[in-house]
């Protein structure tokens, strides 16, 4: 097959998808249109273990699918397809050889092949070997639209032209997936504290936001996501420090120097209090950063969005009471004890008492001791 400008531009592309893990489902949406199918996915699979995964689809795939397929059809896909390793890398294979391939095989079609053309009106099946990696088998797969046929030879022949750059990006993109992996984990569990979190790439790139992140972005009050999908603040000076501070956390996972980031303020339009952002780059094992795209860590915080400290450890810790709690919380955060008994609407004598009982149970002698022990025990209020 002679190759054209198109299979130029696709692979071209194909490489773009490393940065952008999105980008694989209308990537290999074009691939099944080049190839005249309805559908194309990536899979990697461990016979051994019964372990299967679609790494990639140009098909969306909603939960109850999923929840379908990994009850009903995995283990029996992994042991199909994980008779792919028996041939030859990138030779196009028809689901019917591979399943008479298989020792004590009795059907010539895997039983998820009928339940995809129900859910799916998804054809035939064609694969072929990407590769085998840390002890998995990588495999591209390709579906006819139900009651129409393709064509095997012209598939083969666009197999043998991407099959070797659609292995050399899914390995490229690899510890890229694994950081965003990690990364997402502690996201999602800074989700719960009233800070922001973003991720950036050396480029300024965002690549991963938390919810409080997105609530400050989405305000467009002196910092927001700009088209390029990176993080601007309107200020220019503050968005020069900004870069600067960006820069030197990049030399600093490069190996090149040392800077440990920076806190600025940003102004808002609205007049508001400035919002704080500080800096940090996003360090773990040097090897871990020598194949990825290096991370810096933001952390935005809204002083205008009060959240106090919660002092639920203090029940555990020292047995304070529920309404000790709240004392506690509400002394915390600055209230008199007037204010207090006002806003829990009890006599200023009845908050008095408690507050002598959490001094006692607590081993405090007055509030300024108070907050310092409430400051090493808790932890901000959840959003």
């Amino acid at each position: 097959m002679r190759i054209t400008e198109e299979h130029l531009k696709f692979i071209s592309e194909t490489y773009d998808t490393v940065l952008d893990n999105e980008t694989w489902t209308s990537q290999l949406g074009k691939l099944a249109t080049m190839a005249g199918v309805g559908a194309v996915n990536i899979l990697r699979v461990d016979p051994a273990n019964s372990v299967l995964q679609i790494t990639q689809r140009s098909y969306p795939l909603n939960k109850k699918a999923h929840s379908e397929f990994s009850k009903d059809f995995a283990s029996d896909e992994a042991k199909v397809l994980g008779g792919i390793g028996k041939f030859i890398p990138h030779a196009l294979i028809a689901e019917q050889d591979l399943c008479l391939s298989i020792e004590n095989y009795s059907s010539s079609r895997a039983p998820a092949s009928a339940w995809k053309a129900d859910v799916f009106g998804l054809g035939n099946r064609y694969f072929a070997n990407l590769g085998k990696r840390d002890g998995y088998n990588d495999l591209v797969t390709f579906y006819s639209d139900q009651g129409n046929k393709v064509d095997p030879v012209f598939i083969q022949e666009l197999v043998k032209i991407f099959a070797p750059h659609l292995v050399r990006a899914l390995r490229l993109a690899e510890p890229l997936c694994q950081l965003e992996s990690s990364v997402k984990s502690s996201l999602n569990a800074l989700n719960r504290l009233s800070v922001g979190a973003v991720l950036v790439s050396k480029k300024g790139k965002i690549l991963f936001t938390n919810d409080e992140a997105e609530r400050i972005l989405s305000l467009d009050d002196g910092i927001k996501r700009d088209r390029e999908q990176c993080l601007s603040i309107q200020n220019a000076g503050i968005q020069s420090v900004f870069l600067s501070l960006l820069a030197g956390c990049k030399e600093t996972i490069a190996a090149n120097g040392i800077a440990f980031g920076g806190a600025i303020f940003i102004e808002r339009h609205s007049g508001g209090d400035a919002f704080i952002l500080e800096v940090s780059p996003a360090c773990s094992q040097p090897d871990d950063f020598a194949r990825s795209e290096e991370g810096t860590l933001l952390f935005l915080t809204d002083p205008a969005c009060r959240r106090g400290i919660s002092c639920n450890n203090l029940e555990g810790l020292y047995g304070l009471t529920k309404a000790e709690i709240e004392i506690s919380s509400l002394l915390a955060e600055g209230y008199s004890t007037e204010e207090i008994s006002e806003i829990r609407k009890v006599s200023i004598a009845t908050t008095r008492t408690q507050i002598k009982s959490i001094f006692l149970k607590t081993g405090t002698q007055k509030r300024s001791d108070l907050m310092r022990l409430i400051l090493r025990v808790s932890v901000p209020k959840v959003l």
